[in-house]
């Protein structure tokens, strides 16, 4: 069982999965860092702030729970996302931050800021050496593309991709599944770097 302060560390050409206990999945690709920082289920609202210290990441909510209550916040190196939606990815790559929204609604802000919410599928928020960029909306083929830095590779054994080169600062082991990516519209606003 995660407990709050746990962070997990992806290897070269690993990734993880991880099943929450209100059943949201949140996936961190290769090369990765992710602390739970606070986990507190309830039954009245599920509370959540991950830290996603290195890496891609995504979060997704379990369509058979959407309408449960939830808090639950997500820092990508110094940009928050308030999630009040159901599927979000992210990057903290060198000086370059990426927060993306799949579906629902967040809210996006780094230190000093002010929050920027997204709600519109696709729409991203990106910060490049510490400055805020203009909110764009990605191309599907990019968000797939980033979308594989956290899948889990078709043909590779569950328990074999949670060995190799996933750990966690308790050893713990973690639940590590698959999960498509949805189909994407195809309108476009901007076009955004890898």
């Amino acid at each position: 069982v995660l407990q709050p302060g746990d962070v997990i560390h992806t290897g070269e050409s690993s990734r993880v999965l991880v099943r929450l206990s209100e059943r949201s999945l949140v996936k961190l690709g290769e090369n990765g860092q992710l602390r739970f920082a606070e986990l507190s289920p309830t039954s009245e609202v599920f509370r959540a702030a991950l830290g996603v210290l290195q890496g891609a990441f995504r979060f997704t909510t379990d369509l058979a729970m959407k309408a449960r209550r939830r808090e639950v916040s997500t820092t990508v190196a110094t940009v928050t996302a308030g999630i009040r939606g159901t599927d979000l990815w992210g990057r903290s790559r060198g000086d370059t931050e990426i927060v993306c929204l799949i579906e629902g609604a967040v809210e996006v802000a780094a230190p000093n800021e002010q929050p920027v919410r997204m709600d519109q599928p696709r729409q991203s928020s990106r910060r490049i050496a510490g400055q805020a960029q203009p909110v764009g909306l990605v191309e599907p083929a990019q968000l797939q593309q980033w979308a594989q830095e956290t899948d889990i590779q078709a043909g590779r054994a569950a328990t074999g991709s949670a060995r190799r080169g996933v750990r966690s600062r308790r050893n713990q082991r973690a639940s590590v599944a698959s999960q498509a990516l949805a189909p994407m519209g195809s309108s476009h606003q901007a076009e955004w770097p890898n």
